[in-house]
C-alpha cells in the first residue's frame, strides 16, 4: 500500500504533501503537511499493531500529568500495517539543538533532566499497570545482572526507556515534547536513569567524539536538573547494577550492527559496574 492510500484512509487532502524523516529507528516516519496543519506519520508491520494501540494509551497518559507531547490524532490498522497520526510538535531534537548552540549545553540538560525526572514521579494507577509492555522482561542475562536486587526493593514507576536527545525536542531554552514512547512501562525509575546515561555515554561519544566538552556539560546539566526535581543519583541504592544492565541492553539491541571496538567499549563498561557492585555493597 503507498503513502498516498494510507493518507485517504486517514482522511487527510490528496493534495497533502508528505516527506520521509530520518530518526525513526523502530518505525517509518513521514511528516505531512496540509494547508492547515502538520503531523507526524508513524508506520509499523500490522503485526506490530498492538504497540501503536499501547503507545496512544501511554502519550495520552503522559499528557494528562502534564509531560508535553504530540497528540496522537488517529491509529488504524491496514492490510499491512499499522499507522498512527500525530501533530507535529515544535522545536527541533536536542541532538540538533546541541550541534547548532553547543553553549546551551549546560541549560538545554537541567531542563532535560528536569523533564525526565516530571516523568518519572508520575503515580501510575494499578488499571494502567495491568497493561505494560514486555519492553523490560529481561533476557537470561540481563536477569542474572537485575536478579541481585532483593524483588522487594525494585520500584514501580512510569518510564519512558529511550530518552535520549533525539526523542527530545526543544524551542533552546524549554523541552517542547517528549516523543517515541514505544518503549515506555511501569518499572524502577533507576532502569530510565541508567538507560539514558548508558546512551550518552556509549552512544552520545560517536556524535561529539570532536566535542567532547559540550556532550560533558550536558550531562552535568541533565543530572542537576534531575536530581532537583527528585533525588540525587549518589543517594539511590543498586545503581551501578542499572548500569550494567543497561549496557547489556544496549549490547543486544546494536548486535545486528556492532563494530568491534564499540562491543568492547560496551563489554568494558558492564564489567566496570558490576565491579561497581560488588566492591559498594560487598560489606552489606
Amino acid at each position: 500500500m503507498g503513502i498516498e492510500n494510507i493518507l485517504e484512509k486517514l482522511g487527510l487532502p490528496p493534495s497533502s504533501h508528505y516527506a520521509e524523516i530520518s530518526g525513526g529507528r523502530d518505525c517509518q516516519v513521514y511528516k505531512v503537511d496540509t494547508i492547515n496543519a502538520s503531523y507526524a506519520l508513524r508506520i509499523l508491520p500490522i503485526h506490530r499493531h498492538n504497540e501503536f494501540i499501547q503507545e496512544k494509551k501511554i502519550i495520552d497518559f503522559a499528557k494528562a500529568n502534564g509531560v508535553p507531547v504530540p497528540e496522537v490524532t488517529k491509529v488504524l490498522s491496514t492490510e499491512e500495517y499499522s499507522v498512527m497520526l500525530m501533530e507535529w510538535a515544535s522545536g527541533q531534537t536536542v541532538f540538533q539543538e546541541l550541534m547548532d548552540r553547543p553553549e546551551t549545553a549546560d541549560s538545554l540538560g537541567y531542563e532535560f533532566g528536569k523533564t525526565q525526572a516530571i516523568i518519572n514521579r508520575i503515580t501510575v494507577p494499578a488499571t494502567f499497570q495491568k497493561t505494560e509492555n514486555s519492553w523490560l522482561s529481561p533476557s537470561i542475562e540481563e536477569e542474572k545482572v537485575i536478579g541481585r536486587i532483593p524483588k522487594n526493593e525494585l520500584l514501580h514507576n512510569f518510564v519512558h526507556l529511550d530518552y535520549h536527545p533525539l526523542n527530545v525536542l526543544t524551542d533552546g531554552k524549554k523541552i517542547t515534547a517528549v516523543i517515541d514512547w514505544i518503549n515506555a512501562s511501569i518499572g524502577d525509575y533507576r532502569y530510565d536513569i541508567s538507560r539514558t546515561f548508558s546512551l550518552l555515554r556509549l552512544e552520545g561519544v560517536k556524535h561529539f567524539k570532536d566535542d567532547r566538552v559540550t556532550l560533558e556539560q550536558f550531562e552535568t546539566g541533565w543530572r542537576k536538573g534531575y536530581e532537583e526535581a527528585a533525588e540525587p543519583f549518589d543517594s539511590l541504592g543498586y545503581l551501578s547494577i542499572f548500569h550494567a544492565w543497561s549496557g547489556l541492553r544496549l549490547q543486544t539491541m546494536l548486535s545486528n550492527s556492532l563494530d568491534e571496538n564499540t562491543n568492547v567499549r560496551i563489554t568494558e563498561w558492564i564489567a566496570y559496574w558490576l565491579n561497581e557492585f560488588d566492591e559498594s555493597f560487598a560489606s552489606k
